[in-house]
């Protein structure tokens, strides 16, 4: 597998069928909690093997040895390097252990994974097969309640934009064709740029109906304009705010998917650029920790057209 690699024409959609023999899971974990130990007990009863990659932490190594004992392989990294070395390392490693494996599952440690998943992936994957779609990725249909932006689709599936990276079903084919994940970016936007390489290639990214995946996206923090809380019919307004240091991180690799992508994508990208100020704009005037996150993202902004990539100092 390459860490990045050139697009190549996409195999027959004719794919292995996706059964827990083929296929394993990947989980990146950075100071795992308590709750790991049990989501990975979850995942060794549906996957043929599960691979946990601790990306430098500081805390939960009984977590970690709690998760070998279980039968996971974990992998130590000597330092935070990032999810998408953290991936790539699990990934390379179970390939390289288990030869016949044709999918590969991605996890955040804050993910649980659904009763049945595996089954109703196949279903969606055969689907998507029928209608000739070469099949890069599988995911679920919806996120922490929120459905995914999808494209279309034959009711077995939907056909799906930008797919976020935990409980995303990567075929072998996929890897094969585009490489990993991108190292560089070291976490946000690391799954987008994956998607729009894979659509390069000439892949398509399917979304099996009925799966919901629960999967924290930030803090809730109560919404507060100058001073005072907001609320709306007397019902207190609440945003999602993401840690202070990725807003470094969403800047900075807003500009490194600009770069790369808008030439041939500029109404998506426009789009996802529009999102993260957005986003921003609610966060400064209505969240906590204003200066410091609007702080983080404007030096990203810098160091992105700057064209710095990896870790940034003082973050995570």
């Amino acid at each position: 597998m390459r860490t990045r690699g050139g697009a190549s024409e996409p195999q027959n959609p004719q794919a292995p069928a996706i059964t827990s023999t083929g296929t394993a899971a990947v989980i990146t974990a950075f100071n795992p909690p308590a709750e790991l130990a049990r989501r990975v007990a979850s995942m060794i009863e549906q996957f043929q093997a599960v691979a946990v990659v601790d990306d430098g932490s500081a805390a939960g190594a009984d977590v970690l040895a709690e998760c070998e004992r279980l039968g996971a392989t974990v992998l130590r990294q000597d330092r935070n390097k990032g999810i998408g070395a953290a991936l790539n390392a699990g990934i390379t490693a179970l390939l390289e252990k288990y030869r016949g494996l044709s999918y590969i599952v991605t996890f955040d440690q804050d993910s649980e994974p659904p009763t049945g998943l595996l089954h109703k992936y196949e279903q969606a994957r055969q689907a998507a097969a029928a209608d000739g779609l070469a099949i890069g990725t599988v995911s679920p249909e919806s996120v922490s309640g929120s459905r995914v932006l999808s494209r279309g689709g034959s009711g077995g599936y939907l056909e799906v934009a930008e797919p976020i990276q935990s409980a995303l079903l990567v075929s072998r084919a996929a890897l094969d064709a585009v490489g990993g994940f991108d190292e560089g970016l070291f976490i946000d936007g690391v799954d987008t740029d994956f998607y729009w390489r894979l659509r390069k290639a000439g892949f398509s990214a399917v979304a099996a109906p009925g799966v919901a995946l629960e999967h924290s996206l930030g803090t809730r923090t109560q919404a507060r304009l100058l001073g005072r809380p907001l609320c709306v019919r007397n019902q207190p307004v609440e945003l999602m705010q993401s840690a202070p240091f990725r807003y470094y991180y969403i800047g900075r690799n807003r500009i490194h998917l600009l770069r790369r992508y808008f030439s041939t994508r500029p109404s998506w990208m426009l789009r996802g650029l529009a999102l993260d100020l957005r986003h921003v704009i609610v966060v400064v005037l209505l969240g906590s920790g204003r200066r410091e996150r609007l702080g983080y993202f404007v030096r990203g902004t810098a160091d992105g057209m700057r064209g710095r990539t990896g870790k940034a100092q003082d973050t995570r």
